[in-house]
């Protein structure tokens, strides 16, 4: 049970207690580039594979099932790659091995090329070997549906035609995961915002709007649930609004905004809360004025 947050200063964090036994909430964010289920081509069900580290480090196997839903044949290409999210929560995908907390060469996916039958599912068998001092890492397989070169006399000019790619994002958890979090900015502004998801640039609306800058500090995947209590001057709870969830990796940093409705004329409180799973719960206030 949250206790009551105080009317300390603006732009004060405040941490929050509570009794029960730490969860370490895993990140659960889908990695798709494209619908798993598309026209003429494989799906794939499960777009993540979570894979946990035991205490003696031993190596880990898991499997992707790939379907063929269609009534033809179907060429499958299997790739790895790297992910992170930037500050907003939107995936940017890189090559194998460039991203500092890559599974890099520790992970591999076998088999990388073959063909699926109509109606038919292949496993692609993904495996991880630890390092002798293993920290857990994160990575991506990318299962492509390919369209081989026609047969031609002279090779040039031959290439493949990648008609769907899907990105099924591996978690690899270390047995020990501390779940740690730290509030680095927080306030209160007013901010060009969409009226509603994929509209036009031009359909904008002036909002206000609650923002915190959160970090990962700790070792643990995790996704953070955002909470903002618009309060009086006195303290006095006015409205309760649910924020976004942002799954985030251990060293992650992530912006959430949390837009507030209209208000009459006043001073008022904002208190922002960051549950990420650990034994205390991140807060953030900050005074401001609707003139």
């Amino acid at each position: 049970m949250k206790r009551p947050i105080g009317t300390s200063s603006a732009g004060k964090f405040l941490g929050q207690a509570r009794s029960r036994t730490v969860a370490l909430a895993l990140t659960l964010a889908a990695a798709a580039l494209m619908p798993a289920a598309a026209s003429g081509q494989v799906s794939v069900d499960e777009l993540e594979v979570h894979m946990r580290l035991g205490a003696k480090r031993e190596a880990i196997t898991d499997v992707i099932p790939v379907r063929n839903d269609e009534t033809k044949a179907q060429q499958v290409r299997i790739v790895l790659g790297d992910w992170v999210r930037d500050s907003l929560g939107n995936n940017v995908f890189l090559d194998a091995s460039t991203v500092p907390g890559s599974c890099g060469s520790r992970i591999k996916a076998f088999p990388a090329t073959f063909q699926v039958a109509p109606g038919a599912t292949e496993l692609v068998r993904v495996s991880y070997d630890p390092a002798p001092a293993d920290t857990g890492c994160w990575s991506i397989v990318f299962v492509e549906t390919v369209t081989p070169p026609p047969p031609r006399e002279q090779a040039q000019g031959s290439f493949l035609t990648i008609e769907v790619r899907t990105g099924v994002k591996i978690y690899v958890h270390r047995h020990d995961a501390v779940a740690l979090g730290e509030v680095q900015d927080a306030g209160v502004d007013m901010a060009w915002r969409l009226k509603a998801p994929g509209t036009a640039l031009r359909d904008t609306a002036l909002v206000r709007e609650a923002t915190v800058r959160f970090a990962n500090t700790g070792t643990a995947h995790f996704r953070v649930k955002a909470s903002l209590e618009i309060r009086t001057a006195a303290g006095e709870i006015l409205r309760t609004i649910e924020g976004p969830e942002a799954p985030m990796t251990p060293g992650a940093v992530r912006i959430i905004n949390i837009a507030m409705p209209a208000l009459p004329s006043g001073d008022y409180i904002a208190i922002m809360l960051l549950d990420y799973g650990g034994d205390e719960i991140s807060a953030a206030q900050a005074d401001f004025r609707v003139p």
